[in-house]
This record gives structure tokens, sequence and C-alpha cells, in this order.
């Protein structure tokens, strides 16, 4: 659980950081889905990932991404670098999982947060974009809906939830516990 908490805080640090010239950013960069993707791996590179551990994600070319935008995972041993596991350095566990989505329709939204949901992670992390806050405060009520309705979950996994809006131009971080009850004591 400690470790689950100081990635929890870790991560919302390095989304901040990532994201706190948003005010300065040129229109184009506010509408360009690889702009706001270059940020988040911006984040993600600021965390410091447990030994034994990498981060994946997405690079062009390269068989990297491993089954959610981002993850962290513990293997046993270190890899080759070409994104497969092998029995000299084999998948131990996933620490964190994370999906982000700047298309602002809910249904694209679920979809990708559903990924979370099948995830073993104990740390499961969403970050979105809408354009209203009373647009992200549905989302986030849909959110809270489908863990509740979701059966196979564990109140020991949290999703760290942070949904950013044109009005705010900050993220608001929202944590709940995998039964769907929020943790306050664990915002960011």
């Amino acid at each position: 659980m400690e470790e689950t908490q100081q990635m929890l805080q870790q991560m919302c640090v390095s989304l901040r950081g990532a994201f706190k010239d948003i005010g300065l950013w040129r229109d184009a960069d506010l509408r360009s889905n690889s702009f706001w993707t270059s940020k988040i791996k911006e984040a993600l590179s600021g965390i410091g990932a447990p030994d034994e551990c990498e981060l994946r994600v997405s690079k062009r070319g390269e068989n990297w991404e491993f089954l959610w935008d981002a993850c962290f995972l513990e293997l046993g041993g270190r890899p080759a670098g070409d994104g497969y596991f092998m029995a000299a350095y084999p998948l131990k566990r996933i620490i964190m999982a994370f999906e982000w989505e700047w298309d602002p329709r809910p249904r694209e939204i679920l979809y990708d947060f559903t990924k979370l949901l099948v995830s073993k992670a104990p740390l499961k992390v969403l970050v979105f974009w809408e354009p209203t806050l009373e647009a992200a405060e549905d989302i986030l009520k849909q959110i809270q809906r489908a863990i509740e309705a979701f059966t196979q979950r564990t109140q020991d996994e949290h999703y760290l939830i942070a949904g950013i809006t044109d009005e705010t131009r900050a993220f608001d971080f929202r944590v709940f516990d995998g039964t769907g009850v929020e943790v306050p004591s664990l915002m960011c």
C-alpha cells in the first residue's frame, strides 16, 4: 500500500509539473492530441520506478505499448529492450496501469477506463479532458458507477482520476478505492 501511495503522489506532482504552463499553450497545442500526449509522457518520465521495474509506453516503430497507454511493470531481470518477455526476464507484476483520453465524448473516456477495471495493478490512472466542469463531473460520476458495478474488484486497488477542463486549465484529482468509494485522505 505504501508503494501505491508513493506512486500516486508522484503521479500527481508529475502531472501538475508537466501541465503547469497550460495557460500559455497556443490554441493549436490545446487541440493537439499528440501535444497533450507528449505532456503525459513528460509526466511519466518524472516518476521514479521501483527497482526492477520499467515504464512501458508506446514508442514509434517499437513493440513497447503493453495493453494500456502506459504501465509500470516489474520484471525478473532486465530485458534486451525489444519489448518482449522471456524466461530470463519474466513479467512478475504490474504496479500501475495508465490510460489517457483526449476525446471528450463520454463513451470514449469510459471505454478507456474499462481497460483499467480489468487491470490487476494496485494503482490505475486515468487522465481525461472535458470542455466544462459540468461535463467532467458527469464523467467522474459515470466512472464511480462503473467501479461499483464491476464485480471483480478489491478495496485494495486505487483509481487516480485526473480531469482537466477548458474552464479551469488545471487538474481536478479524485481517488477512488476498488469499491468506488472516494478516498479524500489520498487526494493529491
